[in-house]
């Protein structure tokens, strides 16, 4: 059976409508990272001394002083949670793609140098400080990653919006809370196991 010319003309247009479709269906999903990118590094500040006294005495008067609070404490744990991407824009509708989140955090530590002639019980007593140090400046670490894994998974699922200036606007403030509920973590963390002190971080003169 022969087709007319013109009803060839509609099934290409047709064929050719479908194919726009799943082209832009195709492109739809958000793009994004799989995990975000960390960076951690760790900044130490020399101190010196034989004695636990001198080492007690030149981590109060060097040790690190809390943003927050003015106080300086023998460590800290800075984390800095950063994002980015862009706008799919298409039929009145705007939704993020290409989405990427990163994780900066510096930890920052005492490093004694030890004279050559340390006591053997002081040097065991400061490696063991040092552990639980660590151990507890992680936990302020693992918030900051946590952060960061969180605000990656909210963009990536953060609803369209019928402008690209709404999306922005609500997806950033969305993301800012996440900041805002993992500094209050780092607060009740801390409460919770006195800076460290119930997890053994405790180095008296």
């Amino acid at each position: 059976m022969n087709r007319s010319p013109n009803l060839l003309k509609q099934i290409l247009v047709a064929i050719v409508s479908c194919l726009a479709v799943i082209l832009i269906h195709s492109i739809a999903p958000i793009q994004a990272q799989s995990q975000p990118v960390v960076a951690v590094k760790t900044v130490y500040y020399p101190i010196k001394g034989a004695t636990a006294g001198q080492l007690r005495q030149q981590m109060n008067r060097l040790g690190p002083i809390s943003q927050t609070s003015g106080q300086r404490f023998d460590a800290r744990t800075d984390w800095y949670v950063r994002w980015n991407y862009q706008y799919l824009n298409q039929a009145n509708s705007c939704q993020l793609t290409a989405i990427r989140v990163r994780a900066d955090v510096s930890v920052t530590l005492p490093q004694w140098k030890q004279p050559a002639n340390a006591a053997k019980g002081l040097v065991n007593r400061w490696n063991q400080y040092i552990k639980a140090l660590r151990l507890h400046e992680d936990g302020h670490k693992d918030n900051g990653i946590a952060t960061s894994q969180e605000i990656l998974q909210l963009l990536k699922r953060f609803p369209a919006k019928s402008s690209c200036s709404e999306l922005g606007v609500a997806a950033n403030k969305a993301a800012q809370g996440i900041i805002s509920q993992y500094n209050q973590r780092d607060l009740d963390y801390d409460r919770k196991t006195q800076h460290g002190v119930t997890q053994g971080a405790v180095f008296s003169g």
